[in-house]
């Protein structure tokens, strides 16, 4: 008998059974495949992204919500009438960058929160920024002090704008009637003790510049190394400068003022006239080009193209032939001029340091509190830098709704013009703990090394804190029949 095995059958191989899932006919007819649960990491990754979306999604419609509340509560004024020769109210606005970043940043949260409420109110603004530490304040404290010299028959530091205006435009502003309540509205804490700086200074402080000795020396030193450039204002000035015409009745011969004649025995023969033939002298090196032998069709002429630089710097947006001295020269000049230091001096170091030596001068005593300062409507800017503040920084972002509602309140405040007076212990101190902490730790350190102004001791003169007024909100001149209620949180 055989001892061999029988060949086993070959084997086949079993598909792996299939992940159960949601079967349906209906599905599998129309060519959907099997839904099954998503992965942990998809769970994940959709999770994220869509608690992110709809966390953003509805802080954007709230700040939508609220903006449009506050619109409805001052739509009304804008509805009133106004004749043909009278013109809407007109509110000033103070705003500076914050600290190590650019101005934009405050523009746009003044776009975002502010502006749509006075567009909605009818109500005319003026914005001034700045972009050094101290021109809010030198412009203010100027303005104030022109005023001053103006009420007391003195020169002012700037033309008077009326001085400008011809006799039509002065007709015209008579018949124009603009609505006097103006107002002021100050964005940040930088501007807001810039301020109120500028306005005890312009009040309390002198007329003249107490310093002006180091001034006036820069400005010789300049008028010395600078060349004296004359003003053209014609080609005819260009011709009669260039050089001076030959006299019709002197003559030169050929053969005289040759280098081997004396200067005398020239200056005898060109002083007296000769019968010879009268010729034209050939220009020499030492002496000008007469405008009338230049000819018209020289590109390479400076004075037939005198202001051929400034055309092509014009039209090609630089000067091709400005060499990289030259560019920094330009440069420099076209920085703007330092900040003038404060007219009180030790208003750095507090009111304490400069108020009981400061006399009050008499046109502060009879000024109202109108002609003093207009009524100050503080509006908050909280921005915080640094990746170790990632975690507020987010915060903030997806709670902007409340900033929107409290930019709101206090464009409200401004529009309706309810004020109260200044207090002399509460709102010299606003934004210092929601701003203020919220500053580069190392921008002030180096603030406080430099003497900045925003890092100032800061506080108000009484004198000066008595006329003051700020902006309330009225709770009675809300309106509680608007189309968009505003949710409490």
């Amino acid at each position: 008998m055989s001892t061999e095995k029988a060949p086993e059958p070959p084997k086949t191989e079993v598909p792996p059974p299939r992940k159960p899932g949601y079967t349906n006919p209906a599905l599998q007819a129309m060519g959907i495949p099997r839904l099954r649960i998503p992965s942990r990491n998809w769970l994940i990754f959709w999770g994220v992204v869509g608690g992110l979306s709809g966390m953003y999604w509805y802080d954007r419609s709230e700040r939508q919500k609220r903006r449009q509340y506050w619109k409805d509560q001052v739509s009304h004024i804008a509805q009133a009438p106004l004749g043909a020769l009278e013109l809407p109210r007109k509110v000033t606005v103070y705003l500076a960058p914050p600290p190590s970043d650019y101005l934009d940043i405050t523009l746009t949260h003044f776009r975002q929160y502010i502006k749509p409420i006075l567009v909605a109110a009818a109500v005319d603004y003026e914005v001034k920024t700045e972009s050094k530490q101290g021109e809010i304040r030198n412009l203010v404290a100027e303005e104030i002090r022109n005023k001053r010299r103006k009420s007391l028959g003195l020169p002012t530091s700037e033309a008077d704008p009326e001085t400008r205006k011809d006799v039509l435009d002065k007709q015209i502003e008579q018949n124009l009637n603009r609505d006097q309540t103006g107002g002021i509205i100050i964005i940040g804490r930088g501007a807001y003790k810039e301020y109120l700086n500028g306005v005890q200074e312009g009040w309390l402080g002198p007329l003249e510049d107490p310093n002006p000795a180091p001034v006036a020396e820069k400005a010789q030193e300049k008028e010395i190394s600078a060349p004296a450039d004359k003003t053209v204002e014609s080609l005819d000035d260009i011709t009669s400068s260039s050089a001076e015409p030959i006299v019709a009745d002197t003559f030169v011969a050929d053969n005289v003022a040759t280098s081997t004649e004396s200067d005398a025995a020239a200056f005898d023969i060109a002083a007296e006239p000769t019968t010879a033939e009268p010729t034209t002298a050939e220009p020499t090196a030492t002496e000008p080009i007469p405008a009338e032998t230049t000819p018209a069709s020289s590109n390479d002429d400076p004075t037939a193209f005198p202001d051929r630089k400034e055309d092509e710097a014009e039209v090609l947006g630089f000067e091709p032939d400005r060499t990289p001295q030259e560019e920094e020269e330009a440069k420099k000049r076209a920085e703007k001029p330092p900040v003038p230091k404060p007219y009180i001096v030790g208003l750095d170091k507090g009111v304490s340091a400069w108020s009981n030596e400061t006399a009050t001068p008499n046109e502060f005593a009879l000024a109202s509190e109108e002609e003093v300062s207009q009524p100050i409507g503080v509006m908050t800017h909280r921005h915080i830098l640094g990746f170790l503040n990632m975690p507020i920084r987010v915060y903030r972002f997806f709670t902007r709704r409340r900033l929107a509602d409290e930019l709101g309140r206090s464009t409200a405040a401004v529009i309706f013009a309810a004020t109260r007076p200044f207090d002399k212990a509460t709102d010299p101190s606003l934004l210092i703990e929601e701003e203020q902490e919220d500053w580069p730790s190392k921008w002030k350190q180096k603030c406080v090394e430099k003497n900045s102004e925003w890092m100032w001791e800061f506080g108000v003169d009484e004198r000066v804190a008595d006329k003051l007024r700020v902006y309330t909100l009225d709770e009675a001149n809300l309106k509680s029949n608007t189309n968009v209620e505003k949710k409490e949180e």
